[in-house]
Parts: C-alpha cells; sequence; structure tokens
C-alpha cells in the first residue's frame, strides 16, 4: 500500500474507533464511570478509560489485519509496549493512543464513591486521540515526533450547533506533507489555522497545569506559568486578546484553532496559539501531527522545530502556533518572561525547553 493511502487507512481507523469510544462513554452509566480497574496501557485506571481503551485496541487489531502489519501501542512510563498483529521485533506502526484524553470531564475529581458522590457535573471537553507512525523497525526510544503521519482525533462531547470540526483527521499526502480535515458524513473537508497575525486579536491557549507536577516539571517551570500568564492577558501590551484554559488539551486544540472554507466565506478560527508548560506526549504527539497537517508551526519555548524532537527527551514546553508572525509573537513575551525572572536572582532556578 502506498504510504499516502496507507495514512489516510490509519487516520479513518482511529476515527472509527473514536466514534466508538464516544458512543460508549455517552452511554454509560455515571456511577459506573469512576470505579478503578486495571487496564493494557495503565496500571491503575479509572473504568471509563478501560472500557474506551478496549474499544480502541479492537479498531487496532482490525487495522492489523487490514495491513498485514504488526500494530505497536507506546507504553506509559516503563511498562512494555502493547503488539497487536506479530512478536515485537517486527517492523510495524506505532500509535500514540490517548482512549479518553479530559478523563477527570467523564469520571469525575475527588470523588467519595462510598457515599454515592460522584464530582462529574459539568462535564466538558474531552477527546479519544490516536496517531500514527509508517511502519518502521525503530524501537520508541529511536521514534522522532516527525515519524508520525497520521492522527485521529473526536471530540467527546460535541456541541449541537458545530461552531468547530468535531471529527478531525491529519494523513500524510503522497509527498509526506501533512494535510488536516474534517470528517463532515462520508466526505471531508480540509482545515486550516487562522490567517490572523496579531495577537492581540486572537484568543491563546494556555495551559500551566503539569507546571507544577512535582515529577515531571522543569526547573523555574512554576515562575514562568505566572511570568508567561502575566504578559498574554495584557492585550494592550503584546498580549492576546483572552487567555483560555481546561484539562484535556486536544479537544481544545479542535475547538480553538481549526476552521474552513465553504462556498462564501473562510470561517477562521478566533484562536492563534496553544501554548503549554511541561506538555506530555500523548498531547504532544498527535497535536504536532494536527496543528502542523493545518498550517500551523509547532516548536519548543527555544523556538526548535519539534518534530525533530525524539519521543525519548520526554515532556518539553510548546507552542503550537497559527503562523510566523503569531509566533514570533509569543516566543517574544516568553522571552520576556525569562528575562523577567532572571533578573529576581537564582532562588527562581534554571531553564529547559
Amino acid at each position: 500500500m502506498k504510504a499516502a493511502a496507507l495514512a489516510a487507512r490509519c487516520a479513518l481507523a482511529g476515527i472509527a474507533a473514536g466514534r466508538e469510544i464516544r458512543d460508549t462513554v455517552q452511554r454509560m452509566a455515571l456511577g459506573e464511570r469512576a470505579k478503578t480497574c486495571t487496564s493494557v496501557l495503565k496500571p491503575r485506571n479509572y473504568a471509563v478509560d478501560a472500557a474506551a481503551e478496549a474499544i480502541g485496541i479492537r479498531h487496532l487489531e482490525r487495522l492489523s489485519r487490514a495491513l498485514r502489519c504488526p500494530v505497536k501501542l507506546l507504553p506509559e512510563a516503563d511498562r512494555p509496549p502493547h503488539v497487536i498483529g506479530a512478536s515485537p521485533s517486527a517492523a510495524g506502526i506505532w500509535v500514540s493512543f490517548d482512549a479518553v484524553d479530559g478523563t477527570v470531564k467523564v469520571a469525575g475529581l475527588g470523588n467519595d464513591l462510598r457515599r454515592r458522590k460522584l464530582r462529574a457535573a459539568n462535564d466538558g471537553a474531552w477527546a479519544p486521540v490516536m496517531a500514527f507512525t509508517a511502519p518502521t523497525a525503530k524501537q520508541p526510544q529511536d521514534l522522532r515526533i516527525g515519524d508520525f503521519i497520521a492522527a485521529a482525533v473526536v471530540d467527546g462531547n460535541p456541541n449541537r450547533y458545530k461552531t468547530y470540526p468535531q471529527e478531525v483527521i491529519t494523513a500524510a499526502d503522497e509527498r509526506g506533507r501533512l494535510r488536516t480535515y474534517e470528517i463532515v458524513g462520508v466526505r471531508k473537508r480540509r482545515l486550516f489555522t487562522t490567517s490572523n497575525r496579531e495577537l492581540a486579536q486572537s484568543f491563546v491557549f494556555f495551559d500551566a497545569f503539569q507546571a507544577y507536577d512535582r515529577q515531571t516539571r522543569a526547573a523555574g517551570d512554576e515562575e514562568l506559568a505566572v511570568e508567561v500568564y502575566r504578559r498574554l492577558i495584557n492585550r494592550n501590551d503584546g498580549g492576546a486578546y483572552d487567555v483560555l484554559r481546561h484539562f484535556g488539551s486536544l479537544s481544545a486544540l479542535q475547538r480553538l484553532m481549526l476552521g474552513w472554507h465553504d462556498r462564501s466565506h473562510w470561517h477562521e478560527p478566533q484562536g492563534a496559539a496553544f501554548v503549554v508548560i511541561n506538555e506530555n506526549l500523548p498531547n504532544l504527539v498527535p497535536a504536532v501531527v494536527i496543528a502542523e497537517g493545518a498550517g500551523g508551526l509547532c516548536v519548543d519555548f527555544d523556538g526548535v522545530p519539534l518534530r525533530g524532537r525524539r519521543l525519548s527527551a520526554g515532556r518539553t514546553s510548546v507552542i503550537h502556533a497559527a503562523n510566523r508572525s503569531i509566533l514570533r509573537g509569543i516566543m517574544q513575551l516568553i522571552g520576556q518572561a525569562r528575562t523577567a525572572i532572571a533578573s529576581m536572582g537564582p532562588r527562581h532556578g534554571s531553564f529547559s525547553g
């Protein structure tokens, strides 16, 4: 199978899995979602994650049989890969799979199930997400983000009246260029980032949640989060029109940064950048594929393109920008934030990517 056809086949398998996951989760009794259990990919999981994960694996088994190629799921932490279809040593397609990106939106946060208290009201944005490499003999430590040629994200709780693309795929074309589309029935429609070049006329998604994760944060992340936010919210001095955030990052990207063209107008997104401190790999990999397929630019906080980054390098802080002018504006704010912290003295620590 040619590379472009393979990429499209993988992306559509991700959409099919995402649709079934969404339907299953929405039918699942609220009280069942938050029960804990074990699953293939995670040592301790919520029942909603485990049910969604099983659906995704079943769809990947079908994909493996159809392509006659092993499919290998990237593991969490030190767990071994989950291999579908052949021996672990054979060349295969690596998949980054987050069955429910935004679990607390559907399973609850700080539940007290003994007293029958499920803290999951106000269920918001979440999504099933997959990203795929081409068949390769590389092991996880050798993979780069640029090895991924397809991705799919399905909004788990879509609006009744659509204001954003709700089922999104990215697939490499015959020349290896990433192209992002919305699935509309049996058709697909090309998606783009905004042409707006003014931060002061744009929304920016800013996620500093993991800046405070004491096991993974880099030195200085906490201070950097405060200083970057301070500058982003000032639209009169280089910042954005407004700053948004929520838990469940990939659904935020599709809701904020992707637009389309119909016969009358360009329906451009109001969001122009997606900025995350200490981003995790299950979000980082598909976000780069999707954003760049829509014409965006994806770099770390030092301006280094993310497609060359090895997965083994782990987390980093990232910018997904609609265009080069927006990227320059965000980089300038980050530079100002770093300079401000450095002037405060050594107690604020050093920085890394």
